[in-house]
């Protein structure tokens, strides 16, 4: 195999960061959408009981 350039390792440390970026902003903007944090906790995965008790507010 052939080593990485210093450019090359920058340009590809740029681009995660870029893709990191995105990421983060597009999650942002799905968790304003919904209205509630409990919802999307919900989606992600928790059981049906802690998202009663996130959506009532205990």
């Amino acid at each position: 195999m052939e080593k990485l350039k210093l450019r090359e390792k920058v340009g590809f440390g740029i681009g995660a960061v870029g893709k990191d970026m995105v990421y983060m902003l597009t999650a942002s903007y799905v968790i304003l959408l919904s209205g509630s944090f409990g919802t999307i906790l919900c989606i992600c995965g928790t059981d049906s009981h802690d998202c009663q008790s996130v959506r009532c507010g205990q």
